[in-house]
């Protein structure tokens, strides 16, 4: 009776899976500063047509330069090369405040769910049936993803990969493969939004299911989907990566009460449908702008600063992860569907539903959940310095002291801790229950402590100035770029157009 119950469990949670990796969209990251004009800066990329879409760039794509915040200098001459979600028809606007006017690379690949999306792929009639399957699919754009990595190997400038859902899952595990040949060097940042394989999200959640060889592996090997868990940091080694999540959304947030599995369900629904999906959602306003509704979507952060993310790092590797609050999924679903049938409401009206819903359903803060794939997770940014070209060591010795811009560059990310129930500063606590409600009181566990010290408002304290990046951009032409001409159409045999 217990092998059947865990079974049915089982199934229950590939279904879901499946589910949870139907939809893609894409995001920006951080803070809103001035845009900057940028020069053109690869245009010998505009050739491969097969690999990417080049775009050059314009002013008038600029809204909120999010990006120049984690480059040196701004990094207004960085390539961004963009890997879109499953069907990402909300690719723009979200993607312009991470592009904002720099040259940018779109990655081609089908985009597709079989069977249920038919994205980008030619298929017969545009059944999704006949759709590359997921695993398919995100092949192709790890591969392409691999090309520009190899074309741009040689490449001085800042070069900044980004991916959202399906194409973060890709460029994460091209970023691994790429690490290990050599390819990134200190000028790359991969910025992975809404990945599937975060510490906290679906896959990693999938799993560490009890008998997920035996049942999840198999179910999800019909839909062409790999049980592959949670991503491991150390396999990108001296990298710098950023993952971007906002909570609530199940992809990369994944909540789950064992003892209400149908409730856990509704509610990652609703983050699918008004957190994960919408253009004009909290991943479209990182910044703190306000959506179409008039209403910032996106809650101060522990530093009690408009849009600022809580950030988290891997003790192992280099990643960080940037952590983003939002209202209950039920009450942005309630939202959109005022928006829907034209309805007004207000900000009081938002906040009143986001009570009501934690009042059904209490959510859990990402830093009070266990991370999935014994993933060790410390608090602060890990000592996270600005990206710039090569020739620059964030750890020189002798390195100069940052100017007062590219300190600002990273004060967005800066370590942010939380105030406890006496209003003194402490760091998130950790709570492996799942069922803690995220504005609630959470029980005193200590967790690993970031090396970098930081001070009651949020900044980082000059303590951690001790080894600053000296960020001046190099003054060394960068390399010319060529693109590969063995690459050939990379979308053969997959149905893409």
């Amino acid at each position: 009776m217990l092998l059947r119950s865990a079974t049915s469990r089982n199934r229950l949670a590939a279904t879901a899976l499946a589910c949870g990796l139907c939809l893609g969209a894409a995001a920006p990251y951080a803070l809103a500063v001035a845009p900057v004009p940028a020069a053109p800066s690869a245009a010998p990329m505009a050739g491969n047509g097969t690999v990417f879409d080049w775009k050059a760039g314009t002013d008038d794509r600029a809204r909120n330069d999010l990006l120049g915040q984690v480059l040196a200098g701004g990094g207004p001459n960085a390539i961004v090369v963009v890997t879109p979600g499953t069907d990402d028809t909300g690719l723009h606007p979200r993607i312009d405040g991470i592009v904002g006017s720099r040259d940018a690379a779109y990655i081609r690949y089908p985009e597709s769910f079989f069977p249920l999306i038919t994205g980008k792929a030619s298929t017969p009639l545009g059944l999704p049936i006949f759709a590359p399957t997921y695993g398919a699919s995100s092949a192709v754009a790890e591969q392409q993803n691999l090309t520009v990595m190899e074309l741009l190997k040689d490449y001085d400038g800042i070069v900044v990969y980004t991916g959202y859902s399906q194409g973060a899952e890709a460029l994460g595990n091209a970023a691994a493969q790429a690490s290990q040949q050599g390819w990134l060097g200190a000028n790359t940042l991969i910025l992975l939004t809404s990945d599937p394989r975060s510490p906290w999200g679906i896959k990693g959640w999938a799993r560490d299911l009890p008998l997920s060889n035996l049942v999840v592996t198999p179910a999800l090997g019909l839909l062409g989907i790999d049980n592959d868990g949670a991503r491991d940091p150390n396999a990108t080694g001296d990298v710098q990566v950023i993952s971007v999540i906002v909570q609530g959304d199940p992809v990369s947030d994944w909540q789950w009460n064992s003892l209400r599995p149908v409730s856990s369900l509704l509610v990652n629904l609703a983050g699918f449908v008004a957190i994960h999906s919408p253009g004009d959602g909290p991943y479209g306003h990182l910044d703190g702008t306000p959506s179409a509704n008039g209403i910032s979507l996106i809650k101060p952060g522990a530093g009690g600063g408009l849009a600022e993310p809580t950030m988290l790092h891997s003790v192992d590797g280099k990643t960080a992860y940037a952590v983003y609050d939002t209202y209950h999924p039920l009450a942005l679903l309630n939202a959109m569907i005022y928006d829907a049938v034209g309805l007004k409401y207000t900000e009081g009206d938002l906040n009143r539903w986001d009570r009501q819903a934690e009042f059904f359903y209490p959510m859990t803060d990402v830093a009070d959940k266990k991370a999935y794939g014994g993933i060790s997770i410390g608090a602060g940014n890990g000592g996270l310095q600005p990206t710039g070209p090569k020739g620059i060591s964030a750890l020189a010795d002798g390195a100069t002291q940052p100017t007062e811009k590219e300190k600002a560059a990273t004060r967005g990310l800066a370590d942010h801790r939380l105030r406890d129930s006496n209003g003194d500063w402490t760091n998130p606590s950790q709570s492996w229950s799942g069922t803690v409600p995220r504005h609630g009181k959470k029980e005193s566990v200590p967790v690993e402590e970031s090396t970098t010290e930081v001070g009651a408002g949020g900044s980082v304290s000059d303590a951690a100035a001790e080894t600053p990046s000296t960020t001046t951009p190099s003054t060394t032409t960068p390399s010319t770029i060529t693109p590969s001409t063995t690459t050939g159409d990379a979308l053969a045999g997959v149905g893409a157009d």
